[in-house]
């Protein structure tokens, strides 16, 4: 029996930024990770933004019979409510999903991910990019400047400090 590389990838760990209610959320992927928590909580929120990431797939969470779960209510920030302030983001949005993972047969980190612009509540478009060689802290997706985040559209990207 000959022995084959697996090349096998481990997941490290998950950003948010402006998914749903998440505006910045770095999640560790250690090992086996659980979510757990009550209902509203984030769950299949998380769930939905790795779904959408691997796969492009938009059914999210169909067993929440939810219409309103789209690619364009979690980057608004759907409240779900019937006011005018239904949505937590007004105006231009750059939203990110971003996944790191550690391959031990090339001893390197690579992220995947992919950046969602919306200017408006009726269009989202999405665009999915790969880092090889770099952590997710290695990538500067926004700035912080007087307590005001502004996200950076990927062709403005910082990674290892370079565009």
């Amino acid at each position: 029996m000959s022995s084959m590389n697996n090349n096998r990838k481990s997941a490290t760990r998950l950003l948010l930024i402006n998914w749903s209610r998440f505006q910045y959320e770095n999640i560790s992927l250690d090992g086996s990770t659980l979510f757990t928590g009550v209902n509203g909580s984030g769950k299949s929120t998380v769930l939905d933004a790795m779904t959408y990431l691997l796969t492009g797939n938009t059914q999210f969470n169909t067993a929440a019979k939810d219409k309103d779960r789209n690619v364009k209510a979690y980057v608004r920030g759907d409240t779900k409510s019937n006011e005018s302030n239904r949505f937590l983001r007004e105006g231009d949005v750059v939203s990110y999903i971003a996944m790191e993972f550690f391959s031990p047969d090339e001893n390197a980190y690579m992220v995947i991910g992919v950046e969602i612009e919306s200017s408006s509540e009726n269009d989202a478009s999405s665009s999915w990019f790969i880092l090889r060689d770099t952590k997710i802290e290695n990538i500067q997706f926004c700035e912080t400047k007087e307590g005001i985040r502004s996200v950076y559209p990927k062709n403005r990207l910082l990674v290892k400090n370079k565009n």
